[in-house]
């Protein structure tokens, strides 16, 4: 046999959510090699990423449908403007403004965090 393991795993083959429990497999098989844990932080960071990016789109749902219906001929530019006008960030902070790091909270588990300050 050769692969398929892991779906064949590979970004170019499908987007990277479609393979999130490959992807985790993955981290825990390479976090199990002494010589792996590199590649399995590195593994669990491509988790981490997913999981902001995830919740950035969810906090832009309302601006992407306003401005998908204003394309669409749907709504006027005001009725746009009402739901995008006042998008935030999900921590309140322009996103320009936002640095993250990557954080180990234990268990092989790796967050990306805002630095603070």
């Amino acid at each position: 046999m050769s692969g398929g393991s892991y779906n064949y795993l590979s970004p170019w083959r499908a987007s990277l959510e479609e393979q999130r429990g490959a992807i985790e497999s993955m981290a825990v098989r390479l976090e199990g090699l002494s010589w792996g844990a590199q590649a399995g932080a590195a593994t669990r960071r491509i988790l981490a990423l997913l999981n902001e990016a995830n919740q950035l789109a969810e906090s832009l749902k309302d601006a992407w449908h306003a401005i998908e219906w204003w394309d669409s001929c749907d709504w006027d530019e005001d009725q746009a403007r009402e739901d995008v006008e006042p998008y935030t960030p999900p921590d309140g902070r322009p996103a320009h403004d936002v640095l993250y790091r990557l954080v180990n909270v234990g268990n092989g588990i790796v967050e990306l965090r805002p630095v603070e300050g």
